[in-house]
């Protein structure tokens, strides 16, 4: 697995465009990503470049932010990610 930088990382509804696929719009679309209808995300919390990098599951976007989850966590993490603090996304390299 690699993290790959797309040029945007904002919502998109189809899986052809480049951003990132929340498991809601995948499950109505067909998109699987690693085990999952959703893309897997690389951010900053806080937007903080300094701090440590997180990778979690894009779940849902809602008001600018991505909802996000652990990948073998079944709750909601308590933080989200904006856009903004998004600096790749989790493929499968074969």
């Amino acid at each position: 697995m690699c993290i790959i930088e797309y040029d945007s990382y904002d919502p998109v509804d189809d899986t052809e465009e480049t951003g990132v696929i929340p498991a809601d719009v995948g499950e109505e679309t067909g998109h699987k990503r690693l085990d999952g209808n959703c893309d897997i995300i690389r951010y900053y919390p806080d937007g903080d470049e300094t701090g440590t990098p997180v990778i979690a599951r894009a779940i849902r976007w809602e008001d600018g932010l991505y909802v996000i989850k652990g990948h073998n966590n079944s709750e909601l993490y308590s933080w989200d990610a904006p856009v903004e603090s998004v600096t790749g996304a989790v493929e499968r390299i074969l």
